[in-house]
């Protein structure tokens, strides 16, 4: 049983998946995985 219903992950700087420590605990422990990437212009245009 998953102890969340829902779970909204933000990405920050990259979309790393496979060793992103928490997106696998989101994986693991809730029954949906909301991704959110989040777009900084000041890293974009530098």
């Amino acid at each position: 049983m998953s102890k969340y219903n829902k779970f909204l992950f933000v990405f920050c700087r990259d979309l790393r998946l496979e060793d992103n420590t928490g997106l696998i605990y989101a994986l693991k422990n809730s029954n949906q995985v909301i991704p959110c990437f989040i777009i900084d212009t000041e890293i974009i245009n530098n």
